[in-house]
């Protein structure tokens, strides 16, 4: 670039590599680390990093001082366009380095998984029960579960419990949805009970003998 203030500093030496700026954990939150060559001059005084959403447009400026590496924490759920440039004690400013591409993803958010309600089924009956459970982030959920009554399971895909009890009692049953790293949980009580035929009716009227 044209020395505007006795500067030495190039865009050249400002370079920052392509595969430079990564993801990584920052404080419990999504940011990012770049890095970068120093610059060869003497008179670099340190260095200023920029990104935006936009190509071209840096809208937000970090001056991180004397060094080749800096932690970030844009905001998640955007693509960010990084660029840094050199400056020497005199304000000269390199041109900016190639853009490095920065995607943030949200931060993952839990399944969600409806409360069914208590059942009660007859012993040997076939039974159906369907689970409501989702991801916010579209991401597919695994269903699972413990304590059905003897003779039933769960589908781990539909979330679909059904089958035959087979034995009598009242289960306390605990149904879980997971995105992978997440889970939602929650519980009902299963009854399965004998089946009570309608009472014989037996007529005991006395016998007409006219």
């Amino acid at each position: 670039m044209r020395d505007i203030s006795g500067s030495s500093i190039t865009r050249r030496s400002a370079a920052l590599a392509t595969a430079a700026a990564v993801l990584a954990p920052v404080a419990g939150a999504r940011g990012a680390t770049a890095t970068w060559d120093r610059n060869t001059e003497t008179d670099v005084a340190g260095y200023k990093l920029s990104y935006g959403t936009q190509p071209g447009v840096h809208t937000v400026t970090i001056d991180v001082g004397n060094v080749t590496t800096h932690t970030f924490s844009p905001p998640p759920g955007f693509r960010y366009y990084v660029v840094v440039q050199a400056y020497n004690a005199s304000g000269g400013l390199s041109d900016k380095s190639s853009e490095v591409v920065l995607d943030v993803p949200l931060p993952n958010r839990a399944p969600t998984l409806s409360q069914p309600a208590n059942q009660t089924s007859i012993l040997n009956a076939q039974v159906f029960l369907t689970l409501a459970g989702s991801d916010p982030d579209g991401t597919p959920v695994v269903f699972s579960a413990t304590g059905l009554p003897p003779g039933t399971s769960i589908n781990a895909a539909t979330g679909m419990i059904s089958g035959l009890a087979l034995a009598n009692g009242t289960y306390a049953v605990a149904v879980t949805v997971s995105d992978g790293a997440l889970t939602a949980s929650r519980t009902f009580t299963w009854q399965v009970i004998d089946n009570v035929s309608a009472p014989i009716v037996v007529d005991l009227r006395p016998l007409d003998t006219m």
